[in-house]
């Protein structure tokens, strides 16, 4: 008796240990299978302004730019509620971002950066380093270096991968200079590539940058575009949208902004090379997801 008591006891022990091994890989499948296979563009509608969140599967998060400050609420927000930084950091639950990148320094770009440098980790900083002068901006790069956040000034040419996601300066190549807007003129241009699908980012660009743009020939061509300086009629033009060849663009404007963009004449050009337009003023948050090869375009809540 006493015998098969120790047999069932040794039997029993095995099945628990065998169960409990069994729920280990269990439970790391299924957290492996919780991990995104999705690379996530999110165009956040911040009114008159860009931040654009870029999430790398849940592992890795990148920003370009963050929008007005809250006291330009009058002019550069599109709703009657708020949509700045505290307003997405919260959205997106963003407590830690890898990659802030600075596509110009002005106002609508990263007005909302002193209070996103305060509220959450920010491991990088990427700038085109034009000497802007203002005031908020040189007290952003006096910030930056107080809290030892890694900042580079980059160039064309710089590559560098994010959890297997290709990332390309395309411009400025050099500061540029004597253009109809310097800092404008010398935003950071990026090209994110994963597998057959890409995107162009191009911050305050115009037609100047553009035509520097065009010796690039095929590597502008990209899946989605950011259009350039909020779809003004000083951006876009024909012979650089023929290059990039985007399946969709996506502007970012507040509603009745008192700069009257995006320009009517720009949209027409769109038209006249039928490429869809996505605009944060009449669909708010946009977001473009995909696997490398298909992907999905939605409106976002909230």
């Amino acid at each position: 008796m006493k015998r098969s008591i120790h047999k069932i006891t040794k039997s029993l022990l095995i099945v628990l240990i065998t169960f409990f091994i069994g729920s280990g890989d269990y439970g790391a499948s299924q957290k492996a299978k919780k991990k995104s296979v999705f690379l996530t563009v999110h165009i956040i509608d911040v009114g008159q302004g860009d931040a654009i969140y870029i999430d790398l599967f849940g592992r890795k998060k990148v920003l370009i730019d963050c929008g007005p400050p809250s006291r330009f609420y009058k002019y550069y927000y599109s709703q009657k509620k708020k949509r700045g930084v505290r307003y997405f950091v919260k959205k997106f639950n963003i407590k830690t971002l890898d990659q802030f990148i600075i596509s110009h320094p002005q106002i609508d770009h990263i007005g909302g950066l002193s209070i996103l440098l305060k509220k959450i980790k920010v491991k990088e900083v990427l700038d085109p380093g034009y000497a802007y002068p203002s005031r908020y901006y040189e007290s952003i790069l006096k910030l930056i270096e107080k809290k030892k956040i890694k900042y580079r000034i980059v160039r064309r040419g710089l590559k560098y991968q994010l959890e297997g996601v290709q990332f390309e300066i395309l411009s400025p190549a050099k500061l540029i200079t004597y253009t109809r807007s310097n800092v404008n003129a010398n935003s950071i241009v990026l090209k994110v590539v994963y597998k057959d699908i890409s995107f162009l980012f191009t911050g305050d660009i115009e037609q100047e940058t553009e035509a520097m743009l065009l010796s690039l020939k095929d590597k502008l061509k990209s899946t989605f575009l950011k259009a350039p300086h909020h779809g003004s009629e000083t951006s876009s033009t024909l012979d650089f949208l023929r290059l990039v060849q985007p399946r969709s663009v996506f502007i970012s404007c507040g509603a009745n902004n008192i700069f009257g963009h995006p320009s009517p004449t720009t949209l027409k050009r769109y038209a006249k090379l039928n490429i869809p337009v996505y605009r944060t003023d009449i669909h708010g948050t946009i977001s473009i997801q995909t696997n490398g090869y298909t992907y999905k375009i939605r409106r976002e809540s909230g």
